[in-house]
């Protein structure tokens, strides 16, 4: 498990240094276009997301703050991700799973776009969205906004948010392509890396370089900090 969550009653928010673009070798963005989704996980200070297919610790706080913010929207994941709460879906959120065995390749055990438990299951991160824009719930789907709101001529359309794995993380912050907008972090105090951790592949610095610090406040429990970073015009 990393930075998701193992159930609807214990529900969580779901590192490598970056590439600073002024380095020299690095991409050069003159303006970074927002994918259709935004992000939601927990990571730890030190870069953690998971551990034995887990959480490494435990906070109600940011549970629910990770329920607020997913509730009746749709949520990207790998297929690690969806076993780690069970596999079974989340009340009022669609689901769209994304493993290498789905797929038009004669060993893929489902087609693509195939609904089984309770979700929808993708070959990739970009058959997810692009089905996930062809079926919009709830009005025109639309890009997520500051503090999760949407445009205002889409206001009450569902959103789509990417909670993990670390390998799906990694795909959709490649700055090859569109860049996630928003990100919804909760930073929770360091637990000291081990072999085998997951963990999210870029880091704060990464992160401030590229994206604005939309809304901030500190958690009552000691150490945790909810922020919401939009991605920064260039």
């Amino acid at each position: 498990m990393d930075g998701t969550p193992a159930d609807d009653a214990a529900e969580s928010g779901a590192a490598e240094t970056g590439a600073d673009p002024s380095d020299e070798g690095a991409r050069d963005h003159e303006a970074p276009e927002a994918a259709p989704y935004g992000i939601v996980v927990a990571v730890a200070r030190d870069g953690v997301i998971g551990r034995d297919d887990d959480l490494p610790w435990h906070h109600p706080e940011d549970l629910k703050h990770f329920k607020r913010t997913t509730l009746g929207h749709a949520l990207v994941m790998g297929r690690k991700t969806w076993e780690s709460f069970g596999a079974k879906p989340l009340p009022r959120r669609r689901h769209l799973i994304v493993s290498r065995s789905v797929g038009a390749d004669a060993d893929a055990v489902l087609p693509e776009g195939a609904e089984r438990d309770g979700a929808r299951w993708f070959g990739s991160v970009d058959a997810a969205v692009a089905w996930w824009r062809a079926h919009p719930v709830g009005g025109s789907a639309a890009r997520p906004g500051a503090n999760g709101a949407n445009d205002a001529s889409h206001a009450e359309a569902e959103r789509l948010f990417v909670i993990g794995g670390g390998q799906i993380f990694a795909q959709v912050l490649d700055e090859s392509g569109p860049l996630p907008d928003p990100l919804v972090i909760t930073w929770v105090p360091a637990v000291g890396r081990q072999d085998g951790d997951v963990l999210f592949p870029v880091d704060r610095d990464w992160i401030e370089k590229r994206y604005t610090t939309a809304a901030t406040r500190p958690g009552e429990d000691e150490g945790l900090e909810f922020v919401e970073y939009r991605l920064i015009p260039r």
